[in-house]
């Protein structure tokens, strides 16, 4: 917020505001002021910029109240600025921009100096070339992005690519391609665990995401320091060109804005211009004409789903379509209800309306609530209704799945036998005599991906984490509070909550038993609320949930919640209510509610402070396992936590009230053995039903 302001008028007796600029400034940027006094003309201008963007430009402002004096830095009520390169010179001349403002009057009594008022190429972009010539200068983007000078972008920040695809960037038009994975062998790693580089030259890598802390000299580029040093960024991207990575930048574009202020935070665009005003930005809207707060994109074209005619790609106007956010071009409709059966939640029973109140994915219609191995499939439709199977995995789609299939691939050997249990394979021809046959050596599940980079090498259905389809999940009494203020970030693996809202979560339609879940969360802002996740979600009255509150507090006498770490198991007996919302905040156990099965109270979130966890849930032995850590260092762990009540389910991100969250590099995978010091941790009987792992116990992201 820019005020210019004089501080006694000889007439009124009071400070005056001359001009206004409501430009937020922002925390641990470098802003640069420059102040134009002509007393002889009674004439000021100022203007401030960051690097090469000018943020604000007051214009010429006439007043001749005061007509010289002394200057110096100031603040009321702010610490720890530093004021730097103070300068001041003395100038009776004034720059073209200022003089072509002034009345003829005024330009008889001044010069005009050779000097721009802004700073050389202060609107090109940071990826663009600026071309100076004498006093002016044009803008070109760089090779492999694409914009105007002003604006240029790199299209892999915005394109999903196809599953199993990954977005490359190169330096022509489209500037982008969608390719298959690499060979799995050049995927593996070079260096030792926690190292990074070209394989001969390594150093320490304390994130583990493969660039190390320092410079190493050699020419490949995973020799380049790590430009998020404490934060898991493998893909490096930076927008703003500036050397800190996105993951911890303040201000992804370089424009001057803080995220929290900006409502195109990966955008540059100095009028904030907001046509819909939806909260987000002309030049980053995917639906810059039509609302669309969530921004979500079904079909990850760029174009959101609100003004999309083709949501789902599948060739159908969404009019037409009975599945318009599915792909189903068949348009099958078993039971005759308009909803196809790719997207209908109950296919063999008509239900136009799809109720479904209790969110489990299964409409009202069909739901018996029945699930005897707490899997969260009801019986009826679980292909392993005794065996906790919650993926649903069916190798060979005969109706039975993998889980209580003896013969999952169907190709007539038992698994127990079968060096390629999930690919048909009746040789079993095994070259190398390694136990693994040929048709299922590197890619174990067949399914086109790499078991290096598939995040379920043995669930031909789940190969690289996305947040498709996703359920917001009210958590409190209906229409209690605001609503729920969930926006989809492209490439679907994070969300943002911009303002407070409902207690609630972000679920999406992917189920998995065994799992490692892992995500990393900034919040943007004080206040004091609660950020998490969810687990093994299976309905709006049961799944565990991990939060984490800023400073203790009572929101009523029945809801008190201290601060720190909660783990928690959700077994409501009236769903959302204003009794599930206090169970959820009050740190003890609450009957019938909530079960508290971990807190920590030595530990309290804090602002702009980046934090990444995982949680490993082993349903087959009741094990949960939660580690948090802050800007890439330990802050807290659960130790191994033992309960059986839930034995898989969805995942997502989960907040209670507080605003401006990010949650990115949210991240699943399908993992049924323990690391080493989890397993020593473990009771002898325990011990006999998991194997151990290789490595050590870390999040992927630190």
């Amino acid at each position: 917020m820019k005020n210019l302001t004089y501080s006694f008028h000889p007439d009124t007796k009071q400070t005056e505001l001359l001009w206004h600029d409501p430009f937020p400034w922002s925390r641990k940027l470098l802003y640069r002021v420059k102040i134009l006094h002509r007393p002889l003309i009674g004439t000021i201008r100022v203007f401030l910029s960051i690097g090469p963007t000018l943020l604000a430009d007051s214009g010429n402002i006439y007043n001749d109240v005061l007509r010289g004096g002394r200057f110096g830095p100031y603040c009321q009520l702010m610490p720890d600025i530093i004021w730097a390169n103070i300068k001041y010179r003395c100038n009776d001349k004034v720059p073209q921009e200022m003089y072509d403002g002034l009345s003829g009057a005024q330009q008889a009594l001044v010069e005009i100096e050779e000097w721009t008022m802004y700073p050389p190429c202060w609107d090109c972009h940071s990826h663009a070339f600026c071309t100076i010539l004498d006093t002016s200068h044009t803008c070109t983007c760089n090779p492999g992005y694409a914009g105007d000078g002003t604006k240029c972008s790199n299209p892999c920040h915005s394109t999903v690519c196809p599953e199993g695809k990954f977005c490359n960037h190169i330096l022509t038009a489209p500037f982008y391609t969608c390719d298959a994975y690499p060979a799995w062998s050049l995927l593996q790693p070079l260096c030792p665990k926690g190292e990074a580089g070209d394989g001969t030259t390594c150093g320490p890598d304390r994130d583990m995401d493969g660039r190390p802390d320092a410079d190493l000299g050699c020419l490949d580029e995973r020799c380049r320091l790590d430009n998020c040093i404490d934060i898991y960024n493998p893909d490096q991207f930076d927008h703003d060109g500036d050397d800190v990575g996105d993951a911890c930048d303040y201000d992804l574009d370089g424009d001057g804005r803080s995220i929290e202020w900006d409502n195109c935070p990966s955008v540059m665009t100095n009028d904030q211009t907001d046509s819909d005003g939806d909260e987000h930005g002309d030049a980053c809207d995917n639906c810059p004409s039509t609302p669309n707060l969530t921004q979500r994109d079904a079909d990850g074209d760029g174009l959101g789903d609100e003004c999309d005619p083709d949501m789902d790609n599948d060739g159908l106007a969404n009019g037409g379509d009975n599945c318009p956010d599915v792909v189903n071009a068949g348009q099958a409709d078993s039971d005759g209800d308009g909803v196809g059966d790719a997207c209908d939640n109950c296919p063999s029973i008509a239900n136009v309306g799809q109720a479904d109140a209790d969110q489990d994915f299964v409409g009202d219609a069909c739901d018996t609530d029945t699930d005897t191995d707490s899997d969260s499939i009801q019986d009826n439709l679980d292909n392993c209704p005794s065996i906790a199977n919650s993926d649903q995995k069916d190798t060979d789609s005969d109706g039975s799945g993998d889980a209580c299939d003896t013969d999952a691939d169907g190709d007539g050997i038992l698994n127990t036998n079968d060096n390629c249990p999930l690919v048909p394979n009746g040789g079993q021809a095994d070259s190398d005599g390694d136990g693994v046959g040929d048709d299922c050596e590197g890619d174990y599940d067949n399914d086109g991906v790499p078991d290096g980079t598939d995040i379920c090498p043995k669930n031909a259905q789940v190969f690289t984490t996305e947040f498709k389809r996703v359920m917001i999940i009210p958590l409190e009494a209906p229409d209690d509070g605001p609503n729920c203020n969930w926006q989809f970030l492209a490439g679907r693996t994070g969300f943002f909550q911009r303002d407070e809202g409902d207690t609630s979560a972000a679920v999406g339609d992917v189920s998995l038993g065994s799992v490692d879940y892992e995500g990393t969360f900034t919040i943007e802002s004080t206040d004091d609320d609660f950020v998490g996740f969810v687990f093994s979600f299976q309905d709006n009255r049961k799944f565990y949930m991990v939060n984490f509150k800023e400073a203790a507090q009572q929101l009523s006498t029945p809801a008190i919640s201290d601060q720190g770490l909660h783990l928690k198991l959700v077994e409501s007996s009236t769903g959302p209510d204003l009794d599930l919302q206090y169970g959820i905040y009050n740190s003890a156990t609450s009957p019938g509610q909530v079960t508290l099965l971990w807190q920590d109270k030595s530990v309290r979130w804090k602002p702009n402070t980046f934090y990444h966890w995982k949680v490993l849930h082993r349903p087959n032995i009741g094990l949960i396992h939660f580690t948090m850590y802050e800007n890439g260092k330990f802050l807290s762990t659960s130790g191994n936590i033992y309960n059986s009540r839930l034995k898989g389910g969805r995942l997502g991100p989960y907040s209670y009230s507080q605003r401006r969250i990010l949650w990115v590099y949210l991240k699943y995978s399908c993992n049924e053995k323990v690391p080493q010091a989890i397993y020593d941790d473990l009771p002898p009987a325990l011990q006999a039903q998991v194997e151990v792992e290789d490595g050590t116990y870390q999040p992927s992201g630190v």
